[in-house]
């Protein structure tokens, strides 16, 4: 009889240690699913980050003023996506997300024309802090939980979002300084809106202005300008240079009538 029971026991520690050993091999195999799991999850989502980061790099090189206010509008978009679109087809910027999502893509149109095809009514007049354009992904669950909207104003889902403003745009990608599109006449400079230090040029007169946070400042005209000695100069700043086709050198004189003249 003991030895029965002896033989007893040890089937079922036997039995016992092989249950053990099953939930110790599925305890120790859902650890490591999911440790291999976060850890893709991870990748994904730094994947995504700098997918959206380029993205929005690449369209503000391809911004520019389309509608002469003086403020560089975003490219257009063309299918829609939500209340954005998709981000254009001939665009270089990356099209999806890390999860094969397409990137919802938020143009606003800033300036005193405020309202063109493919892009959302913008602000008049356009400040530095104005939302240019927004990029949002949908992440991991492929659901956009974040509008237009709420990636302007900041009130975020758990989506990824980049936006890019008035200001960042003016910089350029590399944040240097301001170097603004040119415009074809002073009178096409905006009013408001620029930032201190900017410079941008008129193609009529090839004048250098420089904002000086209230005014747009003319800088003095290069000698390359070729005029016509007595011509009229009441474009240019007085003292600005010039030269005629002889290779003489001219001034604008400050007293009316403002004309070209040649420097003795």
């Amino acid at each position: 009889m003991t030895r029965n029971r002896q033989s007893g026991s040890f089937v079922t520690l036997v039995m016992v240690g092989l249950v053990a050993a099953g939930v110790l091999a599925t305890i120790a195999y859902g650890s490591y699913y999911q440790i291999a799991r976060g850890s893709q999850d991870t990748a994904a989502r730094a994947n995504s980050s700098a997918l959206l980061n380029q993205a929005a790099y690449t369209l503000a090189t391809e911004a520019a003023d389309t509608d002469g206010d003086g403020i560089a509008e975003p490219p257009a978009g063309l299918v829609v996506l939500n209340d954005g679109w998709q981000i254009p087809a001939s665009s270089g910027a990356p099209k999806a997300d890390a999860w094969g999502t397409p990137i919802m893509y938020c143009p606003w149109d800033n300036g005193s024309t405020n309202a063109s095809a493919g892009r959302l009514a913008g602000a008049n007049p356009a400040l530095q802090s104005s939302s240019q354009f927004a990029l949002v992904s949908a992440g991991p669950d492929k659901t956009f939980n974040t509008t237009c909207n709420q990636a302007k104003v900041g009130a975020l889902g758990d989506d990824g979002v980049r936006v890019m403003t008035v200001s960042q745009l003016n910089q350029g990608v590399g944040g240097t300084y301001f170097y603004g599109d040119p415009v074809t006449t002073s009178s096409a400079l905006p009013a408001t809106g620029s930032p201190t230090g900017m410079m941008r040029t008129t193609v009529d007169t090839q004048i250098t202005y420089f904002w000086t946070g209230a005014s747009w400042v003319p800088l003095t005209a290069v000698a390359s300008l070729v005029v016509i000695s007595g011509a009229n100069c009441s474009g240019y700043p007085p003292g600005a240079l010039a030269r005629d086709a002889a290779d003489d050198l001219y001034m604008c004189k400050a007293a009316a009538p403002r004309t070209w003249k040649k420097v003795q």
